[in-house]
């Protein structure tokens, strides 16, 4: 990513990704004070005054990150996707460190509109004798199915939203 860019994806049904420019790629690395911040919308919410019912997910698909460094993933109740300034914004989810394929971080889904936020710190890191590469890349789609009962989580509790909770954590339309 480029220091202090904002992107912004309309999120359609089919899949699509997104990262920090060195994407854990083999002899990249992500550069020193970075925030970086992408806007994901659903189908249904390209504009600020629509409203949004679609559900726009996040799997991550590489994930190494150094300590010091953050993604921050918030959305908002009010569908306004800009939760740096908005008054009901929270925060969904948070990561740092190295995951590998089979320990990624779980699915991270909200109604509407997420922002993703991603700061590195002033510390330069490498990795020693090797070229593994350090950064991250997201997947994102949109749905239109939410959940109206339990029955439809199978096994999770379905919330007021119409995203399923899943273990305690809001997972999307289905466990």
């Amino acid at each position: 990513c480029v220091d202090w860019r904002s992107r912004r994806i309309v999120a359609g049904v089919n899949a699509g990704e997104f990262g920090d420019g060195a994407n854990a790629e083999n002899g990249r690395s992500y550069s020193d004070d970075l925030f970086c911040e992408w806007e994901i919308r659903g189908f249904d919410c390209k504009n600020e005054a629509d409203i949004c019912q679609s559900i726009v997910h996040l799997d991550f698909v590489k994930h190494r990150i150094w300590s010091g460094d953050v993604i921050q993933i918030y959305t908002d109740d009010e569908n306004k996707c800009d939760s740096t300034n908005s008054t009901s914004a929270y925060l969904l989810a948070q990561s740092t460190g190295f995951f590998f394929d089979s320990t990624l971080p779980p699915r991270v889904s909200a109604r509407g509109c997420v922002r993703v936020l991603f700061q590195t710190d002033s510390n330069t890191e490498r990795f020693y004798a090797t070229d593994m590469g350090d950064g991250f890349v997201m997947r994102y789609f949109a749905s239109n199915f939410v959940c109206s009962s339990d029955v439809d989580c199978n096994g999770g509790t379905c919330g007021v939203d119409g995203l399923c909770s899943c273990g305690g954590q809001r997972y999307g339309s289905t466990c």
